[in-house]
């Protein structure tokens, strides 16, 4: 008799430490990109080991959004992510949240970061 369920896995921990950096873009001149940069989520909120199926990356132009499917920018399986171009947009300023998935249960979000953050600074 099997009390474990499929799908009643813990969600991931939230990325702690979401970090984003303006980064010149050698294919288009004069353009820069924002690259966002985390480590890896290896832990649901149980405490237990988990290997995370990919993160999901959120961009809207108010700090604090709410992150929801209208504001989903992509998902990648890296713990790295390439805004193309979206600093080279005049008078925009994009935040960003980042939520680690496993299976169909997601994380809490990441801090809030933006373009306004000192930490958004040249970075190769």
């Amino acid at each position: 008799f099997c009390l474990e369920q499929a799908g009643s896995i813990s969600p991931p921990e939230a990325v702690q430490d979401l970090t984003i950096f303006l980064a010149q873009n050698t294919a288009m001149p004069g353009s820069q990109d924002i690259r966002l940069t985390w480590s890896p989520v290896t832990t649901d909120t149980s405490g237990g080991s988990i290997t995370v199926d990919s993160y999901i990356i959120y961009r809207d132009i108010v700090p604090d959004f709410a992150p929801d499917p209208g504001k989903e920018l992509d998902t990648t399986a890296e713990t790295t992510y390439m805004d193309v171009d979206a600093a080279g947009v005049a008078g925009v300023r994009y935040f960003y949240y980042v939520m680690a998935r496993k299976g169909d249960k997601e994380s809490n979000t990441s801090v809030c970061v933006g373009q306004c953050n000192r930490a958004a600074q040249n970075h190769p």
